[in-house]
């Protein structure tokens, strides 16, 4: 595969689930009381809201990006630190459900008999959005998972531990180069693929016999 396919494909699945994350989170965040990503237009699927240029130019290089996070206010939440767990898991949740989607997808094509390019894109896209969300959920500032450890630990340890996002991306930095670090996400990865994606493509199957 060369670059400029490798770039495509990585397209095909990070852009709705960057989309659909960012999304996903402005949206849980504004039904539990904090309109702050409304008001800066972050309740949207388009992904031009939250395109981060820089994350964007990375996946040509890495295939590999991000988008830019949505900005939240914890004070207006009801119920405090559930509240911020909620917030911070539904962006995964978004990946997950991409899981599960692109996996119909891969079905139905390969039900109907649709290949080459196609079921490339789906397949990739599923792989993607599995390794997304694997990815943040981690607990490592300033993941999603780290936000839902911090909501969890005591006060002090929570303090402490938020004031690690300062320096976030050397930390995530570090956290690619020590040593099993891919594979733990390989791992969880292949775990999210088979629970959920596999499922999907089973569903996907059985609707083309439907509509046969």
């Amino acid at each position: 595969m060369d670059r400029l396919q490798f770039f495509i494909l990585s397209l095909a699945g990070l852009i709705p689930g960057f989309a659909l994350h960012e999304f996903f989170h402005a949206k849980a965040a504004d039904l539990l009381g904090d309109s702050t990503p409304r008001r800066l237009g972050r309740l949207s699927i388009d992904p031009l809201v939250h395109l981060d240029v820089f994350g964007t130019l990375m996946i040509a290089f890495t295939g590999f990006g991000w988008a830019k996070p949505v900005p939240i206010n914890p004070a207006n939440f009801r119920h405090g630190a559930r509240d911020i767990v909620l917030v911070s898991i539904a962006g995964p949740a978004a990946n997950l459900l991409l899981v599960f989607v692109f996996g119909v997808l891969v079905g139905l094509a390969h039900e109907f008999g649709v290949g080459g390019a196609v079921v490339s894109v789906f397949e990739y896209a599923l792989l993607i959005n599995a390794a997304l969300a694997a990815f943040n959920l981690l607990p490592i500032p300033p993941l999603d998972g780290s936000r839902v450890l911090a909501a969890l630990l005591p006060y002090q340890m929570s303090v402490a531990f938020r004031q690690m996002e300062a320096y976030a991306p050397l930390i995530i930095l570090v956290f690619f180069f020590v040593p099993g670090a891919s594979s733990i996400i390989y791992a969880a990865r292949t775990a999210l693929v088979r629970s959920i994606g596999f499922p999907g493509v089973s569903v996907g199957s059985s609707l083309a016999h439907l509509f046969r």
